[in-house]
């Protein structure tokens, strides 16, 4: 009866062993695939990449005739540059408005269905936007292509 005890306590304490032994190796094997990622990710980063940001718009000198509530709040700009340039602007790109100043950007004026509106394209905007940008990205396009401003109603 000793002997059926004495073996059950071994079993026991070998499979403990044994999980202790599986649970270091799945440790291990975590931290070297956690570490091998990270590098992946540092290399991929170095690399030429494309990505789209959305960046808040705050307009400047906006005219008398445009209704300043009905304009848009944001624009997508794509843009290429590294991964380290992109990383980077797309946390300080939220925080970070572009201007669109009405004294240096044409707007033209068209009637929708009765309706007085204003528009300006986007691409007239890119040296803008580029030179408000951190260096380090060149901008691609931007989205919308064409802005539309409302006329205030009397």
């Amino acid at each position: 009866m000793k002997q059926t005890e004495n073996i059950t306590e071994k079993k026991v304490s070998g499979n403990s062993l044994g999980n202790k032994l599986t649970n270091r190796k799945l440790a291990v094997f975590s931290v070297f695939l956690l570490l091998s990622f990270f590098f992946w990710y540092l290399d991929a980063l170095g690399k030429e990449i494309e990505a789209d940001i959305k960046y808040p718009v705050v307009y400047r000198n906006i005219p008398d005739s445009i209704d300043p509530d009905k304009m848009p709040q944001r624009v997508t700009l794509f843009l290429n540059g590294t991964g380290f340039s992109i990383l980077r602007l797309k946390f300080t790109g939220k925080s970070n408005p572009v201007i669109v100043d009405f004294d240096r950007v044409s707007c033209k004026k068209y009637n929708d269905k009765g309706e007085e509106k204003y528009y300006s394209i986007t691409s007239g905007m890119e040296s803008s936007f580029s030179s408000q940008i951190k260096p380090g990205c060149r901008i691609s396009s931007v989205s919308p292509d064409t802005l539309i401003f409302f006329a205030k109603t009397e």
